[in-house]
């Protein structure tokens, strides 16, 4: 009777602790997935060719537990720049590694005490192949992401790409496509080439017998990657023998 009684008391407990267990274990796996993050490679513009332009890979997050591991890929065309060397931040510490410099690299983090947000995680010195203005996606993948208590991060992480581009040392090919004879008010047309993107373009007519100048804005528009077209009306005032002189168009580096 008295072991009736003591499991019968056991069975009671239980049944008053299970559900309190089960309602603490749904709360400890609610906190392992709080927070949120951003994985983010920062730019580099406008590198000249033959030196090195510094990217920065961050993950800023509020993860609580921290991010305490992760391995990632960062994928760029190696025909306009190439790494040079990957440094992960001994302020983090931990255990790191990376596979080569060759596109893509992949790299692999992991520290028990977490990683630091507002603080870099790779600088990654990228040297420019090339002087015409070319550029690269810099694209970040993650393979895994977790915290300290080994919960997967990524559905709760944000990528951020950046841009690797080189210096536009080399001029664009202009070529004025407006007839030699023309009305009053004609058309200036004609397309620009160039490799690293444009900007802005303007033309200058010049009267050769007055020397009169009249400035024309020409808004360009793309058709293919690396060519342009303009087309914009005026009207020359002096209507006489001129040159039309294209302005070396800007590019958006």
């Amino acid at each position: 009777m008295i072991l009736k009684l003591e499991d019968d008391l056991i069975m009671k407990l239980l049944r008053l602790i299970l559900p309190a267990l089960l309602i603490f274990a749904l709360c400890i796996g609610a906190a392992s997935a709080a927070g949120s993050g951003t994985l983010s490679v920062t730019d580099a513009l406008g590198v000249q060719q033959g030196e090195n332009g510094t990217v920065l890979i961050y993950l800023n997050n509020t993860f609580t537990p921290p991010a305490g591991s992760l391995t990632l890929d960062l994928t760029y065309d190696q025909t306009v720049g190439v790494a040079r060397a990957v440094t992960f931040n001994n302020a983090i510490g931990g255990l790191s590694s990376y596979n080569q410099l060759n596109s893509p690299i992949t790299m692999g983090l992991i520290t028990l005490t977490g990683i630091t947000t507002e603080t870099w995680v790779v600088q990654i010195p990228m040297e420019a192949l090339k002087n015409d203005g070319s550029f690269t996606a810099l694209t970040l993948s993650l393979t895994t992401l977790d915290d300290t208590n080994g919960d997967d991060l990524i559905p709760s992480t944000t990528i951020v790409n950046g841009i690797f581009s080189t210096r536009d040392e080399v001029a664009p090919v202009v070529a004025i496509t407006t007839p030699a004879t023309v009305s009053q008010t004609f058309a200036v047309t004609g397309t620009v080439t160039d490799v690293g993107g444009m900007g802005t373009a303007s033309a200058t007519l010049t009267g050769l017998d007055s020397g009169a100048t009249q400035a024309v804005a020409l808004p360009l528009t793309q058709t293919s990657p690396g060519t342009w077209t303009f087309s914009t009306d005026v009207t020359w005032a002096t209507y006489e023998l001129s040159l039309i002189h294209i302005s070396e168009p800007t590019g958006p580096y």
